[in-house]
């Protein structure tokens, strides 16, 4: 590959690299939740262990699975929905609109604060992420391969699968890093929620910027 090569594609790069967020992001999502519900903090604030103040593990398995399966349920429904309004908006609108529907979720994750109402907004907040998400990883691939010249396509629509390795390794390691150094305080579950709006944030406005 020349340099000319690259320069003369230059532009299907920086689409690639604004559309593959959302595939950061879907890697990100699915790697953060277990490691948050098992924060002992979190699991204190949320009503997860027992009168005595030992950890109830069949409750913290069912919210961590529910954290889970809830976002791959709004994904499903997000990748079944994003055909017909890909067809109706195009691809670059439909990923500003399931971008914003995406960082709706991550922030109502987010302010939850309390095991009276917070679990249901997590609940609800990963339901809205995972439509987010869903319509993201279904329509990025294809809005980034149709248009890339045939030279580049398969080297650019290759990267999807690293991208979401990507992900869950920024996951694992905000994770680890939370429990290091902030082992306590409501920072836990906020910093790894909120961090998603980190790459939202990047492709929303990326794509305002791609023509």
């Amino acid at each position: 590959m020349t340099v000319g090569r690259v320069f003369k594609n230059i532009r299907v790069y920086y689409l690639a690299f604004i559309a593959y967020w959302g595939i950061v992001l879907f890697g990100y999502d699915t790697g953060i939740a277990g490691g948050v519900v098992s924060q002992t903090y979190f699991e204190q604030e949320f009503g997860l262990l027992n009168p005595d103040g030992s950890k109830n593990t069949a409750r913290t398995n069912d919210v961590s699975s529910n954290v889970v399966s809830v976002l791959q349920a709004g994904a499903f429904f997000g990748a079944l929905g994003s055909a017909p309004i890909s067809s109706r908006l195009g691809r670059k609108w439909t990923l500003i609109a399931f971008t914003s529907v995406f960082s709706i979720g991550a922030i109502l994750a987010t302010v939850a604060k309390d095991k009276h109402h917070g679990l249901q907004l997590i609940y609800a907040g990963r339901v809205i992420s995972g439509l987010g998400i869903g319509g993201i990883s279904a329509v990025a691939p294809a809005y980034v391969s149709e248009c890339s010249p045939k030279e580049v396509r398969g080297r650019i629509t290759g990267l999807f699968q690293i991208m979401v390795a990507i992900g869950v390794m920024l996951s694992y390691f905000i994770n680890y890093g939370i429990g290091i150094n902030m082992p306590s305080g409501p920072n836990v579950w906020r910093i790894p929620f909120g961090f998603q709006l980190v790459p939202a944030g990047i492709m929303l406005l990326g794509l305002f910027t791609v023509k």
